[in-house]
């Protein structure tokens, strides 16, 4: 195996597009994938970037996603956008389709993006930190169709449903967003399966085996009988997760994980995204006040004075400019998986 490996974000960005046109992905659309990916990297989720390659790789292989597809619009009426994936990569679909929303949402106050049978949209959060930019707030609500529950409803031992994040962003004029990006899960699945690659354990609370017993161990997902993910905070989780099915999956005219719908081994993604103009609500004046609660949460005094108090998106924007300045390090276990990728594919690492 492989030592670990630092790179600067515009060269993993750049490794990232070079695996996918290897494998047939259009040449922007390998660009706008390999750049979600490096930027989820470089905000500290490892577990979203460039780790999925060998997943994504292995996909296209399959037949279970059309690298070439760029997505059929299916309405544009009013505040209301509904766009199909047609099983196409999630961000040449995801970013543009939020880009002719934001111009809506600027306009009368608000719009509202389905977008239906698209895969792995990757980390979620990007999604509310691209509305931020362009000073929208918004709200993301995700299913996933296409592969097995791995997640229990509260209360229960059996899977039902598998991670469905959530993301809800603030803009913040010359500063970072206030973004919440969570799954519905105590953790992401794709965090697990670093832990799990990694031969690390877990925390406490997030996971059960086969027989329902609480357990560390990630390999309980990865090999049978299977456990599952527990939802975070019981209930809440669990209903959260249980809406998001509902709002992504069904309001958005997608698939819900019912049983009745095809699960191929695919990763496939529903997401409903409402965009809100805030001076359309509130007037210019909102954004002092969200300054002052800000300052405010970070006037707590802290438990531990070496971890003063953040608000979401926090510590998202300090990982970036860290891996602004020092680059991205790749642990061994994600950078042997990459190398052996690119030399498979016959590319140089």
């Amino acid at each position: 195996m492989s030592g670990p490996k630092t790179l600067k974000l515009a060269d993993a960005e750049a490794f990232a597009a070079r695996i996918l046109v290897g494998v047939g992905v259009p040449q922007d659309g390998a660009r706008l994938v390999a750049r979600h990916l490096a930027s989820s990297d470089a905000s500290g989720y490892q577990s979203h970037g460039l780790s999925l390659l060998p997943l994504y790789v292995g996909e296209i292989e399959a037949g279970r996603v059309d690298p070439g597809a760029t997505g059929t619009w299916l309405k544009e009426s009013g505040p209301i956008l509904v766009v199909d994936g047609e099983r196409g990569f999630g961000a040449p679909l995801v970013y543009p389709a939020l880009e002719r929303a934001a111009a809506v949402a600027r306009e009368v106050g608000v719009a509202l993006l389905a977008v239906r049978n698209v895969h792995h949209l990757g980390r979620i959060g990007a999604f509310a930190e691209l509305a931020a930019e362009q000073g929208l707030a918004s709200m993301h609500f995700c299913n996933v169709v296409g592969r097995e529950p791995v997640v229990v409803p509260a209360g229960g031992r059996e899977p039902r449903f598998v991670t469905n994040p959530i993301a809800i962003g603030i803009p913040r004029p010359g500063d970072f967003p206030v973004v919440l990006d969570i799954a519905t899960s105590g953790i992401a699945l794709n965090k697990a399966r670093v832990a799990h690659d990694r031969g690390e354990q877990v925390g406490e609370g997030f996971l059960i085996d086969a027989d329902g017993r609480p357990t560390l161990d990630p390999a309980v997902l990865f090999s049978e009988p299977k456990g599952a993910l527990l939802p975070f905070g019981a209930h809440k989780g669990s209903g959260l997760a249980i809406l998001g099915e509902l709002l992504a999956g069904a309001v958005t005219g997608g698939l819900t994980i019912a049983p009745r719908n095809t699960r191929d081994g695919s990763t496939l993604n529903n997401m409903l995204s409402v965009l809100i103009q805030p001076d359309h609500v509130a007037g210019a004046g909102w954004g002092s006040e969200a300054e002052t609660l800000i300052e405010y949460l970070h006037s707590c005094a802290p438990v531990d004075p070496a971890q003063p108090v953040l608000v979401p998106g926090e510590p998202e924007a300090r990982a970036r400019a860290a891996a602004e300045r020092g680059g991205i390090t790749y642990p061994a276990s994600i950078w042997s998986a990459l190398n052996g990728l690119a030399g498979r594919l016959g590319l140089e690492a």
